[in-house]
């Protein structure tokens, strides 16, 4: 009776898990396919990036990396490994973002305080992951 319980109880944490994971694949894919999306048809973006000093043709290379890196992501028949690779180049320009805003608007410009109201804080796409992260890791040790 013991096992077969921990079999149920195992089978319905692998498809909680599974949920988990698909959600938050699906998100990241849906936020890389946007933001390529945006870098294409934006003049925002296009006066951002020329703001930052980077060349125009650095903007397309960066939005097709992201709508390809997020099919690579979401797509099953794709490999673990480059899975991987994928989501460490969404971290790398994730990262890569947030230096060049801090280099050209200063550290004060940047960063912003949680308590103000003018001017709230936002979390960049790297720290939303990582709150996702910490929040997974937390749900399980409530329960």
């Amino acid at each position: 009776m013991q096992i077969l319980l921990l079999k149920i109880n195992n089978k319905e944490k692998m498809k909680r898990d599974k949920i988990f994971y698909w959600i938050a694949t699906s998100l990241v894919a849906l936020s890389g396919v946007m933001a390529g999306i945006m870098y294409f048809v934006s003049p925002f973006i296009a006066k951002e990036f020329k703001h930052l000093g980077f060349p125009d043709y650095f903007r397309i290379e960066l939005a097709t990396a992201k709508i390809l890196g997020a099919f690579a992501i979401i797509l099953p028949m794709v490999p673990g490994r480059v899975k991987e690779w994928t989501y460490a180049g969404f971290a790398i320009a994730f990262i890569s973002a947030t230096t060049a805003h801090i280099s050209v608007e200063s550290v004060s410009n940047t960063m912003k305080s949680a308590f103000d109201d003018e001017n709230g804080y936002e979390l960049t796409e790297l720290g939303q992951q990582f709150v996702h992260y910490k929040m997974n890791e937390l749900v399980p040790r409530i329960s």
